[in-house]
């Protein structure tokens, strides 16, 4: 069905952008950063500005799970 191929394609995109992320987070090596990341029209995921995390907006992201998250990451270390 349709929306079954969307949910395959979304997890594709998905994971893209999390690839795209990570690289970008390990080779600048610090703990904690936004990564604006865009498609380009041939469908590739690029990083398009990284900035300090802290001067991050939320707008997709929920805030009480991310502070969880993060808190427990800092726990872990």
């Amino acid at each position: 069905t349709s929306a079954s191929g969307d949910s395959v394609r979304r997890a594709g995109e998905r994971a893209a952008v999390v690839e795209v992320a990570g690289a970008v987070a390990r080779r600048l090596a610090v703990p904690y950063l936004a990564v604006d990341v865009g498609q380009l029209m041939s469908g590739a995921w690029i990083a398009i500005e990284v900035c300090d995390a802290q001067f991050g907006g939320l707008c997709q992201a929920p805030p009480f799970q991310l502070w969880n998250r993060l808190e427990a990451a800092v726990s872990a270390t």
